[in-house]
């Protein structure tokens, strides 16, 4: 996983006119060696952010049905942006 953080660190996202949907977990990863990975990050443009219960793992997999339901929730509501 550490190669796609060093893939991505000079990326920055640019403006646009549609909605971007943060969709963030409430549990951080816990590493092979125990260490939690930090859950502070956000997003550097205007979004929509939506918690939901898992780790970055399980909010796609035993998690997946509240993630849907989370972004359906913001898809049908028009996503408003922070």
């Amino acid at each position: 996983m550490g190669a796609y953080l060093d893939l991505f660190s000079g990326w920055r996202p640019s403006e646009w006119r549609g909605t971007t949907v943060q969709v963030r977990p409430t549990e951080a990863v816990v590493t092979a060696s125990g260490a939690k990975l930090g859950l502070g990050w956000g997003w550097p443009t205007g979004h929509v952010r939506v918690e939901v219960p898992g780790d970055h793992f399980t909010m796609m997999e035993e998690w997946a049905p509240h993630t849907a339901e989370a972004v359906g929730r913001v898809v049908s509501e028009g996503g408003a942006t922070d």
